[in-house]
């Protein structure tokens, strides 16, 4: 929920980093085994560049070192003027992506994986504005 607060007051950018990693874990609540997906941090390898495992990721050598070098400059864009968005050419084989601010209106997000980088609505939305909801409720 802070995320969307920063997003909003700030208008930065929010992404979604959904490439999956192989293997597979039991979901304590279902007792079922389950794919790991990503998880928390886990695009660092690929902001750095730096892949210890080949194996850990689903996707091939090729398609994680052109992610690699697309976040790579999404990150730099942001830094140099604020808007990750890259234009044609920037990084080889990856078409423009353009990347709208994260507003109340529009819940704009990058899903950011090796198949394909593109804009959707949050689809946690509901989920962040009913825990914004009851916080605000318990403020008052």
């Amino acid at each position: 929920y802070y995320s969307k607060i920063s997003a909003v007051i700030c208008k930065t950018k929010n992404n979604l980093f959904s490439e999956p990693f192989n293997g597979k874990y039991i979901d304590p609540y279902s007792k079922q085994e389950v794919p790991y997906g990503a998880f928390h941090a886990s695009e660092n390898s690929f902001l750095f560049g730096y892949f210890s495992n080949e194996n850990v990721f689903c996707c091939t050598h090729d398609e994680a070192i052109r992610l690699s070098q697309t976040i790579q400059k999404m990150w730099s864009n942001f830094a140099k003027n604020g808007d990750p968005s890259i234009a044609d050419g920037d990084v080889p084989g990856v078409a423009a992506i353009s990347w709208d601010a994260y507003t109340n209106e529009n819940s704009a997000i990058m899903n950011i994986n090796s198949e394909k980088c593109e804009q959707t609505v949050d689809p946690f939305k509901e989920n962040i504005d009913l825990m914004g909801d009851l916080y605000w409720a318990k403020l008052r």
